[in-house]
């Protein structure tokens, strides 16, 4: 069988999504590799996504926007929450993130930073200075690029990072006096869904389960230990059993051991 020729000019990863341009049957070449792991296949033709960035072939070179699944709900943290400032802001700080670090030309930068603006806007945290946070990582990546020396940062103290309630405007002279001491604090809340409503699904009973379990002699302090797929109903039946009727060929190792 002639082998399948391909060649392959560029390809990244990351995780399992894989980019990659060439000719040939390389697709089939992977397939082959490894018969328990099989590739899928989506081709694009002038533009294809890419985790969140959409290449687009022009003119014989690449041109990149951020993309979005259909599926997204643009959902943020409101800035009606009962949570941290940072929490509200970390939405928008994000996309931001991703703004001016991605190659984009100055339409696409423009059309993100309207669509960040809009989504700001729309859960509720008109008052985000959007504007002043992109020139602010703007500069701050201008100022990396033309630093002559990386950032020293081994004389600093490396935080500890500890979470404590989140109790209101009482958490703002907490966090100052945490800073004081070194510490990192991450609030959570402690009003949640979860608190307020219950499980929507009826709790599975402890023998209806399957894991890990110990049983303990009756006439002395030794323990077994065990694990099954089944359920410990089942299973704990059948080593009462073999142990009571003393019957070995049950194939119990609790009841082997103590019989």
């Amino acid at each position: 069988m002639q082998p399948n020729i391909f060649t392959c000019s560029h390809i990244v990863r990351y995780v399992d999504d894989v980019l990659c341009l060439w000719t040939g049957g390389f697709l089939a070449h992977l397939n082959n590799l490894y018969l328990s792991i099989k590739f899928s296949l989506e081709i694009g033709e002038d533009s294809i996504p890419f985790l969140d960035v959409r290449v687009t072939l022009h003119h014989g070179s690449h041109k990149f926007e951020v993309y979005r699944k259909p599926t997204t709900n643009h959902l943020s943290v409101s800035n009606e929450s009962f949570c941290h400032p940072r929490n509200k802001i970390s939405g928008p700080s994000s996309m931001i993130h991703r703004l001016v670090s991605l190659p984009l030309e100055p339409p696409a930068f423009h059309k993100e930073l309207s669509t960040i603006k809009y989504l700001a806007r729309w859960n509720g945290n008109g008052n985000f200075n959007t504007d002043r946070l992109v020139q602010w990582k703007l500069m701050a990546l201008a100022l990396d690029s033309i630093a002559p020396l990386p950032c020293d940062n081994t004389s600093t103290r490396r935080e500890k990072c500890i979470q404590p309630p989140y109790l209101g405007r009482f958490t703002s002279g907490q966090s100052r006096i945490l800073k004081g001491y070194n510490f990192c604090p991450v609030f959570y809340n402690t009003s949640t869904l979860c608190h307020l409503f219950p499980s929507p699904k009826d709790p599975t009973p402890k023998f209806s389960k399957s894991g890990v379990y110990k049983l303990s002699c009756p006439d002395c302090t030794s323990v077994y230990i065990g694990e099954t797929r089944r359920t410990l109903g089942v299973c704990l039946k059948e080593h009462k059993m073999a142990y009571t009727t003393n019957q070995k060929q049950k194939k119990s190792s609790y009841a082997h051991d103590w019989t």
